[in-house]
């Protein structure tokens, strides 16, 4: 009897300790949720529909705002960006045809008294400085690309109507002996 008495003893200390522990996880619970509540970490959504900027703490509110205001700031540098993106390639299309219209207009290489072969005489200044500033506001490496394949007479006419550091950086960018003859040429004077 005093073995069953022990062991209900025992028995009652152990669901007393159990109920005890528990006790303390509720309260602990309890307390936990009523921090949150009180602090905002913790949101009970009313019953009625209320919005959810009502629901949400006010800093996550004011964040949403920032985040909502960026994104129109970014849709409206969008738009920007992209009507000047049109602008830009109506500009080149208009510059490569006006370009290319000129080029047509000096026509094929003759020969010219006093003047070597693939020498021409032109009697337009317009269309030289025009393609002169045409090829100016190009980067060096597609000048040199045409300049590679146009006679050295023109091209000398032309890159001695760019400016000084355009036109250093185009004949960089040639292949040697095409720069070395515009060279000789502007050095010599037979460019007009």
């Amino acid at each position: 009897m005093r073995r069953q008495s022990r062991d209900f003893l025992e028995g009652k200390k152990a669901q007393a300790v159990l109920t005890v522990i528990l006790l303390i996880l509720i309260l602990g619970l309890i307390a936990a949720i009523a921090i949150g509540l009180k602090t905002g970490k913790i949101v009970i959504n009313p019953s009625n529909n209320s919005s959810l900027s009502q629901v949400l703490p006010e800093d996550l509110r004011k964040e949403k705002e920032k985040l909502l205001k960026k994104e129109r700031e970014l849709k409206e540098l969008e738009e920007r960006l992209k009507i000047q993106q049109e602008t830009l390639e109506k500009q080149k299309q208009e510059f490569l045809s006006k370009a290319e219209e000129l080029l047509s207009k000096i026509g094929p290489s003759k020969k010219v008294e006093g003047k070597e072969a693939g020498q021409e005489n032109f009697s337009n200044e317009e269309n030289l400085r025009f393609l002169a500033k045409l090829y100016s506001a190009m980067k060096p490496e597609a000048v040199a690309r045409i300049f590679k394949d146009m006679d050295s007479y023109t091209a000398a006419q032309i890159i001695s109507r760019m400016g000084n550091r355009q036109a250093g950086k185009v004949l960089s960018a040639l292949p040697t002996d095409k720069a070395i003859e515009i060279t000789r040429l502007l050095k010599e004077g037979k460019v007009k």
